[in-house]
């Protein structure tokens, strides 16, 4: 009896909702072969986008072998039916309805996941990350506020991509040894800095946030950054500029639209050539030996006019001593004895 009410609920809550069947499954189903971790024939992957789903039903269990499921589009607030899916290694949730992903934050859930997107959907903050082989994270088009650093940090996790989020600082990043590439373009970021152990950066992407000053001295270490992009912030100080130049492998610089460039300035490129000259592209500006020549050429006209005035001041102040000393001749008696 109890076995008939619960199905009887279970067929009310779905009343209404375009779920999913048998029949989509199958049509969806490709890519047969043979799975050699079951060391069997099966369907590899399964494509549900763009079917306005609401509910998932735990039919997809009964195909094991599936490696990629493809669900963008829909208007699914959760995917927890797909439990359990030890074979996944492409799960794509994006542009749904889904509030939360806690199951990458459960132990053995996902344990061969490799690459997860999530984005346009509604969730609010980011589990510690128990999914072991996850080496690409994309969550952007949330409303991200919550997120913990995980203890121990993430030994496979390559790309990161939290654009238009609400991110504060780099915190989340540490302990990450395989970590290449941030993606966190219109958050509230305010600093550079509170990452630890990240060693593998290539990229980091920070436009449009809030970021104002470059308070510390020496920026923690990042010595394969070769991207870094802070368009659109509020940098105002050139002494700033030249600390973001100093990571050493540095090769794509772009500070486009922040107060200290709004105004156009043909010289922008030259200025910071002139701090780093190992530059290959600044704000999207490719440097080539032309650019290369006039940089210098213009660095020594500089260099001659800042001679130039730097000798007129050191004249100016001996002819002003030397007027003094007129002016005031006690200063120049001799007595004689």
């Amino acid at each position: 009896m109890r076995k008939k009410k619960d199905l009887k609920k279970k067929e009310e809550d779905e009343e209404g909702k375009i779920v999913l069947t048998k029949e989509m499954l199958l049509k969806g189903l490709h890519d047969f072969g043979v799975q050699d971790s079951l060391k069997a024939a099966g369907y590899r992957k399964l494509n549900l986008s763009n079917l306005g789903l609401e509910f998932l039903k735990n039919i997809i269990a009964d195909y094991r072998s599936i490696q990629q499921i493809d669900l963008n589009h829909n208007q699914l607030t959760d995917f927890l039916q797909l439990a359990p899916f030890d074979h996944l290694v492409y799960l794509n949730v994006s542009n749904n309805k889904i509030k939360h992903i806690n199951y990458l934050g459960e132990d053995d859930k996902l344990p061969n996941l490799q690459k997860f997107e999530a984005q346009n959907n509604a969730i609010t903050a980011l589990p510690i990350l128990k999914v072991p082989k996850l080496n690409y994270l994309d969550v952007s088009g949330n409303a991200i506020v919550k997120y913990e650093r995980i203890e121990g940090g993430h030994p496979n996790l390559t790309i990161f991509k939290a654009n238009g989020n609400k991110f504060k600082s780099l915190f989340f990043f540490k302990d990450m040894p395989k970590l290449r590439e941030i993606h966190l373009n219109d958050n509230i970021v305010t600093a550079i800095n509170d990452y630890e152990n990240i060693p593998e950066l290539r990229v980091l992407k920070l436009q449009r946030n809030k970021i104002e000053k470059i308070e510390e001295e020496n920026l923690p270490e990042l010595a394969n950054l070769a991207t870094l992009d802070v368009r659109g912030n509020k940098i105002a100080n050139k002494e700033y500029v030249k600390k973001l130049l100093n990571y050493p492998a540095l090769k794509n610089f772009n500070i486009a639209e922040n107060p200290l460039y709004e105004a156009t300035n043909e010289y922008v490129v030259h200025e910071i050539l002139m701090v780093n000259s190992k530059l290959k592209k600044i704000n999207k500006t490719e440097v080539t030996p032309a650019v290369l020549q006039e940089t210098m050429l213009l660095g020594e006209l500089l260099w001659k006019k800042q001679e130039e005035e730097r000798i007129a001041k050191e004249r100016e102040e001996k002819e002003k001593a030397e007027k003094d000393a007129q002016a005031n001749p006690q200063h120049s008696i001799h007595f004689i004895l």
